[in-house]
């Protein structure tokens, strides 16, 4: 059956309607009440279903991923008073609020990193971002000045306690 665009919306939205109304509506009640071929309408049920789906994972994808931000920006505050914690000092020098220790403040460093991590890690799994794992891209833009200079570099410290002409330009002293 070919229909248009606008009459596959029309159709869809009609379904939906009934299958929020009646959850276990079948599909041959559905075709019935439409007036339209069992086939047809179960093919259409199924493909709402699926976008239903999808909906849902995307939606759940992105609110999961705002919590898991909410509860990062919340405890940023805490985790930087903990890494720049330098004490108080009352008049006398005697310490008021005693500062944070080293092990203190690298373990709030890191939890600080391990949070980020974990937050860019969750974006890549829901694929906002693409992992190039195992590709390096190379720039080979180098002139051909730039490589006699590298393979000069690469000469002399391969060989720093036998320099040669080419290293010193030439003004070797013997």
């Amino acid at each position: 059956m070919k229909l248009s665009q606008a009459k596959y919306q029309e159709i869809d939205a009609k379904i939906g309607r009934l299958l929020a109304i009646y959850p276990n509506i079948t599909g041959k009640k559905i075709a019935d009440t439409l007036g339209y071929d069992h086939n047809f309408i179960l093919k259409r049920v199924n493909k709402i279903w699926r976008k239903h789906a999808e909906d849902i994972k995307r939606m759940t994808v992105e609110e999961d991923l705002g919590e898991i931000r909410n509860f990062i920006n919340s405890t940023l505050p805490e985790i930087a008073k903990i890494i720049f914690n330098n004490g108080e000092k009352d008049a006398n020098g005697r310490w008021i609020k005693e500062p944070a220790s080293d092990k203190d403040k690298i373990g709030a460093m890191r939890v600080l990193m391990e949070s980020k991590k974990t937050f860019m890690d969750k974006k890549f799994d829901a694929g906002i971002f693409e992992r190039q794992l195992g590709k390096i891209v190379t720039d080979n833009s180098l002139g051909e000045a730039e490589r006699e200079l590298i393979k000069t570099a690469l000469n002399y410290a391969w060989n720093a306690d036998k320099p040669t002409k080419e290293d010193t330009g030439g003004s070797l002293q013997q």
